[in-house]
């Protein structure tokens, strides 16, 4: 199973498509801390003081970002597409089968690439946000009492439930076995049930209740950790955890009874 890790890696290195989706992300802090970070805001509980008259520091930018690292999910499918679909795409699987490759191997190895796609980028994401902010602003040391300690919480946190999006993302498309489909499915898993709820709340219905079940929402909730009561942690956290396990299980004995034309 490493050498095929090994051999996707290397794949995905020498292509553009991972450093387009990269860069695509670094433009989103221009556009979140460049033009929103203007002025000062103030997150309660989140590390984040209010500053008048200036924009987000390297400090400070930190509770701007994981406040908002829900945005990453639709980042990140096009990297899952990126480790795992390619065998569909261009019909390596059947060669891989044949060769006498383990279908559970396969599904893991390519599951493997995918989270390491997945924390380089929340890695990025924070490292190059704050660097930005830092590069604008300027670092706004010195550091409140248990930042660090509270970054590295929320991060890990939120890169957790990340895990749960990515093992879903390689379920889509070891299911559906091909990248449209997949593409579709996940746009409306994360879109459309948050839309439907909402439209309902409105209409006097309330199945807000649901909204527990989504990952994205799960993804903001745990920006806000400090407030957040243990309790709803747990369940957010454990929400994740059955998103991983479910899909993973699910998605390998699928894959190992599907028939691979």
């Amino acid at each position: 199973m490493m050498n095929m890790i090994r051999a996707d890696i290397y794949a995905i290195l020498r292509g553009k498509a991972m450093y387009i989706t990269f860069g695509a992300l670094l433009l989103l802090h221009v556009l979140v801390i460049g033009i929103q970070g203007v002025g000062g805001i103030n997150f309660s509980g989140a590390n984040l003081f209010e500053i008048p008259d200036i924009g987000f520091d390297g400090v400070r930018s930190a509770a701007l970002l994981y406040t908002r690292t829900d945005n990453t999910i639709f980042f990140m499918f096009p990297l899952i597409v990126l480790a795992a679909a390619p065998i569909f795409t261009f019909g390596t699987v059947k060669n891989d089968i044949a060769w006498g490759i383990c279908r559970t191997k396969l599904y893991l190895s390519k599951l493997a690439v995918s989270l390491g796609l997945c924390v380089l980028m929340m890695l990025l994401y924070m490292g190059a946000g704050m660097l930005f902010a830092t590069t604008l602003n300027g670092f706004g040391g010195p550091v409140p009492n248990g930042y660090w300690f509270n970054l590295f919480q929320i991060v890990g946190a939120q890169l957790f439930m990340l895990f749960a999006v990515t093992c879903l993302g390689v379920f889509l498309i070891f299911v559906t076995k091909n990248t449209t489909i997949a593409t579709s499915l996940y746009i409306g898993i994360f879109m459309v049930p948050a839309m439907i709820v909402m439209m309902l709340f409105d209409a006097g219905i309330d199945f807000m209740w649901i909204l527990n079940l989504d990952l994205m929402m799960g993804i903001n909730r745990l920006g806000f950790l400090s407030q957040l009561e243990t309790g709803t942690i747990l369940t957010t956290l454990g929400v994740g955890a059955g998103y991983i396990i479910l899909t993973t299980i699910g998605g390998i004995a699928l894959f190992r009874r599907a028939e691979i034309k």
